[in-house]
């Protein structure tokens, strides 16, 4: 049996860093490994393409279209500067204003993940059987920046989507 050992890259750590970090087990090349199967939902094409998940979206878009509201316009005041206000206390303001916007972009980024995690437990008892009959080790969600989940690039083979909105709208007439 041959054995694969995980390479560890490491750039900028001090030597008292490195010790912390403990290696990954290794790989045998066994026939399990070889034959890992991974597929991919794209949970935001469901919720678009789903009874459930149209009804998850639309009881999120008032909260996130209001959200993106708020963040605009904070955004478009941020540069704004009282003449009359000393520097320190400009400075301050802007300080604060800056941390308005983060804290709304934190929670415009929650608000627009949480219909996908809602969805996502509807979406485990459709996947789970659909995985085991096809063989696959794993699913995994695909995504955009906007979601949080991201898949930089998959083989429109393994995307699943199709599948589960087919299902989900067989369940919810």
């Amino acid at each position: 049996m041959t054995t694969i050992l995980p390479t560890l890259l490491l750039t900028g750590c001090s030597t008292s860093e490195t010790s912390r970090i403990q290696e990954a087990p290794s790989f045998s090349t066994s026939q399990d490994l070889l034959e890992t199967r991974v597929a991919l939902v794209d949970l935001l094409a469901v919720a678009e393409r789903t009874k459930i998940g149209g009804q998850l979206l639309a009881e999120s878009k008032g909260e996130i279209d209001q959200l993106t509201q708020q963040l605009a316009e904070d955004m478009s005041r941020v540069w704004q500067v009282d003449q009359a206000a000393s520097a320190v206390e400009q400075k301050a303001a802007f300080v604060q204003r800056l941390n308005r916007i983060q804290v709304a972009e934190g929670l415009l980024f929650v608000k627009k993940a949480a219909p996908l995690n809602k969805l996502s437990k509807e979406v485990a008892p459709v996947v789970k059987p659909l995985a085991e009959k096809e063989g696959f080790t794993a699913i995994l969600a695909k995504g955009t920046f906007d979601t949080f989940l991201i898949t930089i690039y998959s083989k429109s083979t393994v995307d699943l989507t199709d599948h589960v909105v087919e299902e989900l709208n067989k369940q919810s007439p």
